[in-house]
């Protein structure tokens, strides 16, 4: 059985990087505007907005897949997941939103993801792997 989770997309990263490239390009509109420049900028927002719309955590038999743009995807054996907590951890990760859960497997291995299912996201990892510890933020 293959359940897919889109990955939960935050307005204030959305923000953030909007304000950033905003800044960025000042300098081509005050000055002498630049049409490489301005491709550039698009060219990187489109990545940008690709990754964050490409991302998604797909569960195929005993397997979680963490897939993210043109990235080569993450397996991870969901019988060797010990922890999923919540976190607003800001660090880069496969997640497009600051409502994160981090799941530590294997000795110290974590990743990072924001489904936006997460209660569904949980309980379909839980019904392969009763042993996970879940950690949630009440």
């Amino acid at each position: 059985m293959k359940t897919s989770f889109r990955s939960k997309i935050s307005l204030g990263i959305v923000f953030i990087i909007i304000f950033t490239v905003g800044l960025s390009s000042i300098p081509l509109f005050i000055g002498t505007f630049s049409w490489i420049a301005f491709s550039v900028i698009l060219v990187v927002l489109a990545f940008i907005a690709f990754v964050f719309i490409t991302t998604v955590y797909v569960i195929e038999d005993e397997i979680l897949y963490v897939k993210c743009g043109w990235f080569k995807p993450t397996s991870i054996e969901i019988n060797a997941i010990k922890e999923i907590s919540e976190t607003n951890n800001i660090a880069s990760s496969p997640a497009a939103s600051l409502d994160r859960l981090e799941i530590s497997y294997n000795k110290k291995d974590k990743v990072i993801i924001s489904p936006k299912r997460k209660n569904e996201f949980i309980a379909s990892v839980i019904k392969i792997n009763p042993a996970i510890k879940i950690k949630l933020k009440n």
